[in-house]
């Protein structure tokens, strides 16, 4: 039998891969920084897996499965760059499917008539995604969560970075003064009606990088985020 070593989507895995039985196999990785002690429990989680398709399916032959898994347990490369605290493999000896897991898991190898999810789907409920806006007065910075840590976001030319680079030549406030008010914090004052002006500017500032954030980010994305503002209340949407 041919077998694919491709990494399908889970959603393409779970409806191509419609015969069993299913090897799962999760293993617990968040202690392990040595790719050889990962090698070496992966391999025993196989053997494993290879024990109890010989009892429960002894007229099932374990070579497509051993073909599927041994080749992911013969690349520590790939086993490496995995993120998480954690690995999930599934496999019906055809196709293959592995994910890094955020949360640790407890060493399983199983055999089973239908996939066996559940450390997956308790993962992903676990999950908070969401990218996070901060906004400033006149600048903003942009992060992706990440599991538990945050990732600046390198915006591309043409982003409101800034209120000059949003409006530019559009900028109407004219001389207007900036004074600090701590960290983070700026007020703007003007000379006669250019304080007005300013104001009318920063509205269209804060207009020009909610369309932004809309455009590429919230709606392409499909992901929560939230806004932490200057002189305003923070604001968190879900997926």
């Amino acid at each position: 039998m041919v077998t694919d070593t491709t990494q399908p989507t889970l959603q393409h895995f779970l409806t191509t891969a419609t015969t069993g039985p299913f090897v799962a196999i999760y293993l617990n990785r968040e202690a392990m920084t040595d790719r050889d002690q990962l090698r070496l429990q992966l391999r025993h989680l196989i053997d494993h897996a290879e024990a109890v398709m010989a009892e429960t399916w002894p007229d099932t032959d374990w070579s497509p499965y051993a073909s599927q898994l041994t080749s992911l347990a013969q690349d520590p490369a790939e086993l490496m760059a995995l993120t998480g605290a954690a690995l999930g493999v599934l496999t019906n000896g055809e196709q293959r499917y592995w994910q890094g897991l955020e949360y640790p898991v407890v060493d399983t190898a199983m055999v089973t008539a239908t996939p066996q999810l559940l450390p997956l789907i308790l993962d992903a409920q676990n999950r908070l995604e969401f990218d996070l806006l901060t906004l400033n007065a006149d600048s903003i910075a942009l992060y992706r969560n990440q599991g538990d840590e945050l990732v600046p976001l390198h915006l591309p030319a043409g982003a409101p970075v800034t209120l000059e680079q949003a409006l530019g030549s559009e900028l109407r406030g004219g001389s207007v003064n900036t004074v600090g008010q701590g960290a983070g914090r700026v007020s703007y004052h003007g000379h006669g009606d250019q304080s007005s002006e300013a104001e009318i500017d920063q509205r269209r500032y804060y207009q020009a990088v909610d369309d932004y954030v809309t455009t590429h980010f919230s709606n392409l994305a499909d992901r929560g985020w939230c806004c932490s503002a200057f002189r305003k209340t923070s604001r968190c949407s879900g997926k």
